[in-house]
């Protein structure tokens, strides 16, 4: 092959190559102007969507029976022109159920493009917490919804020690051994399975309660709490119904499995 045959060949493959090179740059402009592009457009699209798009129109509240729903929207701080978007769910029921102590919950739903309906799940007093600073009642997973200068007809008394910490529109605060008694106590509330009078935790080691106008109970400590609870069901079939008095469950056990039932009066226990 001569000299002249290899240069031309050579000069072709640079051209090629050459070619090949310009469309790929091309390209990279292309895809360089398109991403730019889209960027532009998505940060638009951000600054209308908190500025000009998605403003509040209508609000609707649902599950409310004790608050308005004015009230609700105010305490939530939800106003007509704000942007559905930029509220914090977290945050609205935070301040909501703070502020408004009866309301358990509080669900938000966006309907586009410009609805916001707010659904509520209240609750209900259960107990009356009380201690050296006054009565509070409570729902039975221990949210303290109102205070009260006397002790209110209707509810349980829960006597309890004075290192609580109990305010409106917050969980009560207990120690972790009183806590875990008193969890146990409002679960028997919850469930009604006894018109339970009053309960008594002040000492977490001697814990007694008042059940059916009738008995005192006395569980003692927290260990075995539920097998002691099923012990009491079969103790009660046992007892006439005439008999009032004092059913100690306290020295109970898995391997002394007795209640003792002790008829006497019992106007002297502490509520």
């Amino acid at each position: 092959m001569s000299s002249r045959s290899i240069r031309e060949k050579e000069r072709e493959s640079a051209i090629k190559k050459n070619e090949k090179l310009k469309r790929r740059r091309r390209k990279t402009r292309f895809i360089t102007a398109l991403v730019c592009f889209l960027v532009v457009c998505a940060a638009v699209f951000c600054v209308l969507s908190l500025t000009v798009l998605f403003k509040i129109a209508n609000i609707e509240v649902k599950g409310n029976t004790l608050y308005t729903a004015k009230e609700i929207t105010q305490m939530a701080e939800i106003e007509t022109g704000d942007n559905m978007f930029l509220i914090s769910e977290n945050k609205v029921s935070n301040r909501v159920e703070k502020k408004l102590p009866f309301i358990n919950s509080l669900k938000i739903k966006r309907s586009l493009p410009d609805k916001i309906t707010v659904t509520v799940t209240e609750t209900s007093e259960a107990v009356v917490i009380s201690n050296s600073h006054g009565y509070y009642s409570a729902d039975t997973s221990g949210k303290v919804l109102n205070k009260y200068t006397d002790m209110p007809d209707g509810l349980i008394l829960l006597t309890v020690s004075k290192k609580a910490k109990i305010n409106v529109g917050e969980m009560a605060e207990f120690d972790e051994l009183e806590k875990e008694i008193i969890e146990k106590y409002l679960k028997i509330v919850e469930d009604d399975a006894f018109s339970v009078d009053f309960i008594n935790v002040q000492d977490p080691y001697d814990t007694y309660m008042k059940i059916n106008d009738r008995f005192i109970v006395k569980f003692g400590a927290r260990t075995d709490f539920e097998m002691k609870l099923s012990h009491l069901k079969v103790t009660l079939e046992k007892i006439n119904s005439t008999e009032t008095g004092i059913i100690d469950l306290s020295s109970w056990s898995q391997k002394k499995q007795e209640a003792y039932f002790t008829e006497q009066p019992i106007d002297n226990y502490i509520k």
